[in-house]
């Protein structure tokens, strides 16, 4: 079994742009607002929430880090606001789903995928699909801006090449040159491709007309860290095991079987650099299924 890395849990985010180079800004949150935030805290969130108003002449409770406030003029009771996730992670087919669990890599497809009221409204702007951390040189900005790109959350990098993303060259350039150097060993090339070359191969190799691209293998043949589909579901291949992925984690762990064939999720590009030594960042829940 390899000793795939794990994944480094503080670092960066960033914007698209150039060759995956942008602003990343300081402690991200992937849409989840904990009822332990002071009431400044939670005002964006609360746009999305169902409003709670006192009846007339009620008297507001102060602000007392959440217990129930009006902070910024919005009579709001925070404790009893339940928060609908935003749709920002991202799964192994590529899908933007809701779920409360948290993600440990920052993302994005090079652009808004959302409109003002932070609903999706497309699942890419362009070809730039990247991978970020979560924090970087202290940069900060609000998940969800208007006209901002769209902050993406993965559990961990191996579901985020999954989905077709790479690493990003500015807040991961270690892991952006190491990701380079197994693809070119892999396409026999002597120099290392630029991102532009590496994007125009990895788009219609993740997604055609809107759907993403899959394909069948033997599973033997599958390095680790490669995402398979099962019966609806999708598995990491890791070692002599199967590793069934949830959003907040793997799950269950399965014998890998022989002389299987199965669909495969990761990009053929992106697994040729698997095969080449590139080794994904992993979940830290895959020791435990």
């Amino acid at each position: 079994m390899s000793a795939l890395r794990p994944p480094a849990v503080a670092a960066t985010d960033h914007v698209a742009g150039g060759a995956g180079i942008g602003r990343p800004h300081r402690d991200m949150r992937d849409g989840n607002r904990p009822r332990g935030l002071q009431a400044s805290e939670a005002i964006p969130a609360v746009r999305q929430a169902a409003r709670v108003v006192a009846p007339a002449g009620a008297a507001w409770p102060r602000c007392s880090g959440c217990a129930g406030c009006i902070c910024a003029g919005l009579r709001v009771l925070w404790q009893d606001v339940e928060l609908m996730p935003l749709q920002n992670r991202v799964d192994p087919f590529g899908n933007l789903i809701r779920t409360p669990a948290r993600g440990t890599m920052m993302g994005n497809r090079g652009g808004a995928l959302h409109n003002a009221d932070q609903e999706i409204v497309r699942s890419y702007k362009s070809r730039r699909w990247i991978t970020c951390v979560l924090e970087f040189r202290g940069r900060h900005r609000e998940v969800m801006s208007p006209n901002r790109y769209t902050e993406l959350f993965f559990i961990d990098e191996a579901v985020a090449f999954a989905a077709g993303h790479r690493p990003c060259a500015e807040c991961r350039r270690e892991r952006y040159n190491a990701f380079r150097d197994a693809w070119a060993r892999a396409k026999q090339q002597n120099d290392r491709p630029s991102a532009d070359e590496m994007d125009l191969e990895l788009h219609p190799a993740r997604i055609d007309k809107r759907k993403k691209v899959t394909y069948e293998t033997p599973l033997r043949l599958l390095p680790d860290g490669c995402f398979v589909q099962i019966v609806g579901d999708a598995y990491l291949v890791l070692g002599d095991a199967l590793l069934l992925w949830t959003p907040g984690g793997y799950a269950r762990r399965e014998a890998r079987p022989q002389g299987s064939v199965v669909r495969v999720l990761t990009p053929r590009p992106i697994v040729g650099s698997f095969r080449e030594g590139y080794q994904p960042e992993i979940h830290e829940s895959m020791r435990f299924p």
